[in-house]
């Protein structure tokens, strides 16, 4: 559906994701109040990455609006 190089991006992102909500729990469980914000940003990013992966691939498997790199 999806061509190797755009799931792998996506697969990326979210691990990095997880690690930065993972260490925000760790902060807050150290009772570090920054884990808080370390939780938000974490999800913050998440969402706004789930918007922008578009609901059907374009031509190829890419977005419809990938851009060459």
């Amino acid at each position: 559906m999806f061509s190797d190089d755009f799931v792998r991006r996506h697969r990326l992102s979210g691990l990095a994701n997880g690690i930065l909500i993972g260490m925000g729990i760790t902060f807050l469980l150290a009772h570090n109040p920054f884990g808080i914000v370390s939780i938000v940003i974490g999800v913050l990013l998440e969402y706004w990455q789930r918007k922008r992966i578009p609901k059907t691939p374009g031509p190829g498997g890419e977005p419809p609006n990938a851009k060459d790199t």
